[in-house]
């Protein structure tokens, strides 16, 4: 290993990760990936190429966010963005706000629309911003400055809230009318409910930047502020393909565009993000404590993160193939994600000897993450198959291709 060896250019980390995203986001809402079932699938698969990328060429302990932590905090941020959504905000960008979709539209402007948008990407990339910079800080961190980091989220939480309790006329069109207190109102009452559910989101991510700024550790508000806005500026702008599909002649699935729009902007900010902050220095960044080993050596943190992927297959599955999925089906799941970390466990193989997790590791869980978005994109038989699936398909597997051949081109070939 050689700690000076030189970087590839920032066109590779986020050639990889934009390519893959596009796959990643578009999977993401696609049958059995919604909420935070699909955000775990792109956060995983993000966070697996982070770590690849970190360690291919041994220099991963030299590398600020070279920890396999960084994996777990871009999965589980991602992840945590899922439990929010923003269907309902798609007629707002077209002008249109309705009372009880398709029914009761008025007339808006759509800059309600790209706003609300613009929010869920920030505080989507923003939190997961705030967990990976949690991996690395500019200054130690005791149990005080996490009570206090805690607090601080919980406090930004429920300021925020409790704004948009008392004055959600400040985010909700035509509210003085009593419109979102009529439950006939069914659009009306879903779009209250997102800002309500949207509104802590924005209030962790306020809180905790606050605090690393309180702190005065830049890298760390750097890295929030990048994921935040590298994710909302995309978020908002992909809603142009909504009104692109009244202009022009082509009947395209403006839907799966803007996802995957989310996805190529939101994945070249986190290579960015790579490139930026996770370069290699002279010395040690980190060491591999105690927790490191049970969670990653063990493959506990990989066993729990592969179980939504595998469960939004199964259920998507079931849609697909017209079967209702089972507990014992989610069990069987569950044991087959932990087989290959049971076998290690039964061969007695010390953790200290397993480069956690390993390239061969990464890999097969991103085929799997890559099958499962097949397997759910692929109607039940031939007959079924549309011109617009065939158009999908001729997409993902050439930026997937892509962003294996930069990886095993001109990544891997590096390590030494």
């Amino acid at each position: 290993m050689n700690p000076a060896q030189r970087e590839p250019s920032w066109i590779v980390p986020v050639a990889i990760m934009s390519a893959a995203g596009l796959f990643f986001w578009a999977i993401r809402g696609t049958t059995g990936y919604g909420g935070e079932t699909g955000g775990m699938l792109a956060g995983f698969g993000w966070g697996l190429l982070w770590w690849l990328l970190s360690r291919a060429d041994g220099r991963e302990r030299h590398r600020p966010y070279g920890s396999p932590w960084a994996l777990l905090a871009i999965a589980l941020g991602i992840a945590y963005g899922g439990f929010t959504g923003y269907g309902v905000y798609v007629g707002w960008v077209k002008g249109m706000f309705y009372l009880d979709y398709p029914h009761g539209a008025r007339p808006i402007s759509p800059l309600w629309g790209y706003a609300a948008l613009f929010l869920c990407g920030l505080h989507w990339g923003g939190n997961a911003g705030v967990f990976l910079a949690w991996c690395a800080p500019e200054k130690p961190t005791r149990g005080r400055d996490w009570i206090l980091r805690i607090i601080s989220g919980v406090a930004g939480a429920a300021i925020v809230l409790g704004i948009t309790k008392l004055w959600p006329q400040w985010f909700l069109p035509f509210y003085a009318e009593g419109l979102y207190q009529n439950p006939e109102n069914k659009t009306c009452i879903r779009a209250i409910n997102s800002l309500w559910t949207i509104a802590p989101h924005i209030g962790t991510l306020a809180g905790f930047l606050a605090y690393e700024i309180f702190r005065k550790d830049r890298r760390a508000v750097q890295v929030i502020l990048l994921m935040a806005f590298g994710f909302a500026v995309p978020f908002a702008v992909g809603g142009i393909w909504h009104a692109l599909g009244e202009v022009v002649p082509l009947r395209i699935d403006w839907w799966k565009n803007w996802e995957m729009s989310i996805g190529f902007g939101g994945g070249a900010t986190i290579g960015l993000a790579y490139w930026l902050f996770n370069r290699p220095q002279p010395r040690p960044a980190w060491q591999a404590g105690p927790w490191t080993h049970r969670l990653f050596a063990t493959g506990i943190a990989l066993w729990f993160c592969s179980l939504p992927v595998l469960q939004g297959a199964y259920d998507g599955l079931g849609q697909i193939w017209k079967f209702e999925p089972r507990a014992a089906g989610y069990a069987l799941l569950a044991l087959l994600a932990a087989l290959p970390w049971a076998i290690r466990w039964l061969k007695r193989e010390p953790a200290v000897s397993i480069p956690y997790p390993g390239e061969q590791a990464c890999l097969l869980l991103l085929g799997l993450i890559i099958l499962c978005g097949y397997a759910v994109t692929m109607p039940s038989s031939f007959a079924e198959l549309r011109l617009g699936t065939l158009v999908l398909l001729s997409l993902y597997t050439p930026c997937l291709a892509l962003a294996a051949g930069l990886y095993f081109t001109r990544i891997r070939p590096q390590k030494s």
